[in-house]
């Protein structure tokens, strides 16, 4: 119970630091120079530093949908990429979060609100 709590605790701070976006993701489209951004994302990216002992897992497939796996809590979603800025909407959910990102090869840096940085490494 006490780990099914830290995992929810730290997926809601996770949403917290990304911050709620302005735009709307079902009207964005991406543009042709967006796609070599969208490419770059696709995969699975791990961190296991943000909370010792749990890791956090998003896979992005290359149709805008993904899956984010916090520590054993799987989270369904939609995704669309802007230059540098990504904008994530989860099942279930009516607004998107959005935050900058940054690939510098096999290392996704997340920007969040606060200019915090959280570094995921490419598995697959």
């Amino acid at each position: 119970m006490k780990k099914f709590f830290a995992v929810i605790l730290s997926a809601a701070l996770l949403f917290s630091l990304f911050g709620c976006g302005g735009k709307n993701a079902a009207t964005e489209t991406p543009a042709a120079e967006d796609a070599q951004e969208s490419s770059a994302i696709v995969g699975q990216w791990k961190n296991d530093t943000y909370l010792p002992g749990t890791e956090f897992i998003y896979t992005f497939n290359d149709d805008g949908t993904g899956e984010y796996d916090a520590g054993g809590t799987l989270m369904k979603f939609t995704y669309e990429i802007d230059g540098e800025n990504i904008s994530i909407l989860y099942d279930g959910n009516t607004a998107p979060f959005e935050t900058t990102f940054q690939i510098d090869g096999d290392t996704l840096n997340v920007l969040d609100s606060l200019g915090n940085d959280t570094l995921y490494e490419k598995i697959k």
